[in-house]
């Protein structure tokens, strides 16, 4: 029953029956619980969109770390030793309300993905200014966000 916060069900685990439950969520928290859709609970949607850049040998990177930039709103990192460089962000490309409220996973947005595709050789001059990498995947998700970026950790009444 998604009709109110208060839902239901049980949990069989190998050990004993659990008290408690953590529910880690995304965008989507209001469909399971409707009172974090409004109030100083609301979890807001946003539309992300990531790319996985395949950097030629000539160009690979080999970090080891993850990268943020402009408040975290760009991030970035190499999944293994001459992997993919996945990078996200970009979101100020969309124009307002710069993907707030949207959920739409379906669809990537074509001005965001092409900031994405520059961005790397814009902050590393000289590398991937040529295109030498190659995109092997994009793709988007809906995040959720709380105003002022302060995670939601409370208790949910269970029946």
């Amino acid at each position: 029953d998604w009709s109110s916060d208060v839902c239901s069900s049980d949990l069989l685990t190998p050990s004993a029956p659990r008290r408690y439950l953590i529910h880690a969520t995304n965008g989507y928290a209001s469909h399971p619980l409707p009172s974090l859709s409004a109030g100083p609970t609301r979890i807001v949607p946003i539309r992300a969109q990531v790319i996985a850049l395949a950097p030629s040998p000539s160009s690979n990177p080999r970090w080891t770390g993850a990268f943020s930039a402009s408040e975290g709103f760009e991030y970035f990192f190499q999944r293994s030793e001459g992997g993919p460089v996945i990078l996200g962000g970009e979101r100020a490309m969309a124009g307002p309300p710069y993907e707030f409220e949207e959920t739409d996973e379906g669809e990537a947005n074509l001005k965001i993905g092409e900031a994405l595709r520059g961005y790397l050789g814009k902050q590393f001059p000289g590398w991937l200014e040529k295109e030498e990498g190659t995109v092997e995947m994009e793709w988007t998700g809906a995040m959720g966000y709380r105003k002022g970026g302060v995670p939601l950790v409370r208790s949910f009444p269970f029946r």
